[in-house]
């Protein structure tokens, strides 16, 4: 888990909003045979030093296919965004889509 420094720090390279990014990601399977509920296991073992991965909910998409909006809380000194999507399209067969990207 990542710890946050407190808020009442008066150091500015060591605030919270400064280090934390708050990713919403959008993970849309690309066939048939990609299980979502799968998927929501698997995304909890890219978490490691840098990255806490978040809440996930399965939304509809279209015609009946549903996709995973997932957060993830990477820590920017440590972890790009790019990274955050490559390990998820490691995963499966899924297109990846960063939706949000706010401080945390």
């Amino acid at each position: 888990m990542i710890r946050r420094p407190p808020r009442s720090t008066l150091s500015s390279s060591s605030a919270a909003s400064d280090v934390y990014k708050r990713q919403v990601v959008d993970i849309i399977p690309q066939g048939e045979d990609v299980e979502l509920e799968t998927l929501i296991e698997q995304i909890k073992t890219i978490a490691r030093d840098g990255i806490e991965v978040g809440e996930s909910s399965l939304e509809p998409l279209m015609f009946g296919a549903k996709k995973l909006v997932q957060l993830v809380i990477i820590e920017d000194d440590k972890i790009s965004s790019d990274l955050v999507v490559e390990l998820i399209q490691a995963l499966g067969d899924v297109g990846v889509e960063i939706v949000a990207f706010n401080t945390a």
